[in-house]
Formats: C-alpha cells, structure tokens, sequence
C-alpha cells in the first residue's frame, strides 16, 4: 500500500473515532433509556463455549448510569478487551433510546466506516496480507470492532429482535420457533408416513431434534412503547 493510502486510512480512523466520541457526547443528554446484553469476555487460553451466559443490564423505561456507560463505550471500543481470546470479538447487544433525532450523525459515521473498509480492500485484497497491514497501520486496533456500523430504527418500530451470532455465506440462520415449526411438521408428516411402524430411527431423530429446539434461547426482545 503507498504511502498516500496508508495516510488516508490513517487520517479516515482518525475522523471515525472523533466522530464516535462526538456522538457519545451527543447522546448521554437526550438519552431516556438503555438495555445492554452482556456476553462474557473468551478469555485468551480459553475455548469458545458452544452455549453462553448473557447478562442483561437496563430497561427501555429509564436511564441506567451502569448500563449507559457500558453503551457508550462499547460504540468506541476499537481494541480488545484485557486477555480477550485474539480470534473473538467483544460484542455488546443493546439498545437506546434518546428524544432526538441522531440519523444524520450516524449515517456520517457508517459512511466514514464504509469508506475505511473500501480503501483497506482496495489497497490489499488478500485477506491475510490486509489484516497484516491493518496491524502496522492501527496497532492493537481489532477491525472487526471498527467495522461494525451503527443501526437506526424508524419511528413505527414496534419490536426489534437482537441477535449475536456469527454469519457466513454459506450460513442460513433460523430462529428457535421456526426451527420447533419445521421439526413438528416433519414429525407430523413421518408420523403419517410411517404409521405401520411407531418408532422408526427418523421419527426418533425427528423427536431428538425437536427436544434439542425446544431448549433453545429465543432472540432477545423487546417492544418500544
């Protein structure tokens, strides 16, 4: 990468960080309420548990110091946490809620965001040698922390689900109640299928998977009055 784009890439961080840190400021006054979810910090040693614990801190209804705090720094944290596992990211689902309009400020910010990522694939389309770089440019700066975009939602919400699971292409993800729909379809249809035969292996593995579904966390919820 010359050195004008390493300049500019640099110079884009700069103008996102500040940007956030204006936004934060902006919204502690008009703020009227916060809901984090908390998911634990994988620790550098440590695997990565197939189920998790998630804390929840504040209510829609009313401002928590704790929970406000927690937000705002989540929205500004570019580096990983002390002995977070190198290959996680920190994740803080939530939302706020303010009496004011602040769409403008966080399409610029997503747009600055943007902008960053176009130039860093431009200059380096090789994943590996792009993350190599990153690290020269923005040392203990986690890009996937940097990357992730601000959300809005509009004034006719009336739910808003959160989710916090990774997602690739190849990835279809389904929620739990989708997930016991289908499994008790396929177990209905079996059953009619296979009636001479009460206990077949697949209505058997059918019922395993239904159990499995039914034990499932439903995505967190909440309705905006």
């Amino acid at each position: 990468m010359e050195t004008l784009r390493r300049q500019a890439v640099q110079a884009l961080y700069q103008t996102l960080a500040r940007e956030i840190d204006s936004l934060i400021e902006t919204i502690r006054a008009p703020c009227t309420g916060v809901v984090v979810y908390r998911l634990p910090i994988i620790d550098a040693d440590a695997r990565v548990p197939t189920h998790i614990h998630v804390g929840t801190l504040g209510k829609l209804e009313r401002v928590d110091t704790e929970a406000l705090t927690l937000a705002t720094e989540a929205l500004r944290q570019f580096t990983r946490q002390p002995g977070q596992k190198p290959s996680t990211t920190y994740r803080l689902p939530g939302a706020l809620v303010v009496d004011r309009d602040l769409s403008t400020q966080i399409r610029n910010i997503n747009g600055l965001n943007d902008d960053l990522k176009q130039q860093l694939k431009a200059g380096y389309p090789n994943t590996i040698a792009r993350s190599r770089e990153c690290n020269q440019l923005l040392p203990g700066v986690h890009m996937n922390h940097v990357y992730r975009n601000l959300y809005t939602v509009p004034p006719d919400c009336t739910r808003v689900n959160l989710t916090w699971q990774c997602q690739s292409q190849a990835d279809v993800w389904i929620s739990p109640d989708e997930a016991i729909r289908m499994a008790t379809a396929a177990l209905e249809e079996e059953a009619q299928h296979s009636a001479a035969r009460q206990n077949s292996d697949r209505q058997t593995a059918l019922r395993i998977a239904l159990k499995q579904f039914q034990s499932l966390s439903t995505p967190a919820e909440f309705t905006v009055q």
